[in-house]
């Protein structure tokens, strides 16, 4: 977008670049002078938090997460599921939040004072002060108090669907009326 283009600072956003092997590396490669952001939650609370989303999406059969936990094994060796949009890794969800290693792809990338991580607890108590913090790392004018507590307002809070059959058939319909659905309702009806 043109108003992108004139931005002192622009960005990226996917959950998954973390996780990815590769993209610490594909990212370097192109924008070696990039400044990384990497926020985390407590891991049990982004087990429970992708689980729900995956169950929510329809891309997560098991419902229980002490089941998929247990299936881990299994979904490890599995092949990706047509159409599903995500890779297997995806519904290992130990895997998914061991950081350490994860984040040591970007230090090692971009470099320790490159890489600012921020932990959402430390947003929930202060979150001012941690934003303050990012604004600092990033070299832009922090936002005044009043502000900056109405831009960290929660988003995104857990939902369920009302009929997670429906739910799932409307996300994942049936090969041949997937056109149907697809261009009949937007995302936000589905």
């Amino acid at each position: 977008p043109p108003a992108a283009a004139a931005a002192r600072r622009r960005g990226d956003v996917s959950v998954f670049y973390l996780c990815s092997t590769t993209a610490a590396a594909e990212i370097a490669a192109v924008a070696p002078d990039a400044r990384i952001i990497v926020a985390l939650r407590d891991p049990v609370a982004a087990v429970r938090a992708l689980h729900a989303q995956l169950v929510y999406n329809g891309n997560e059969r098991e419902t229980d997460l002490a089941n998929a936990l247990a299936d881990e094994p299994a979904r490890r060796r599995a092949a990706p599921a047509p159409d599903d949009g995500y890779p297997p890794a995806v519904r290992c969800y130990r895997d998914m939040v061991r950081w350490a290693p994860q984040i040591e792809r970007y230090i090692e990338a971009f470099g320790r004072s490159r890489v600012h991580v921020v932990r959402l607890e430390d947003l929930a108590a202060a979150p001012v002060d941690t934003f303050d913090a990012l604004c600092r790392f990033l070299g832009v004018d922090p936002l005044p108090p009043a502000a900056a507590r109405a831009a960290l307002r929660p988003r995104n809070t857990a939902r369920a669907p009302r009929s997670a059959s429906l739910h799932r058939w409307l996300h994942h319909p049936p090969p041949s009326l997937r056109r149907v659905v697809r261009m009949g309702l937007p995302g936000a009806a589905r």
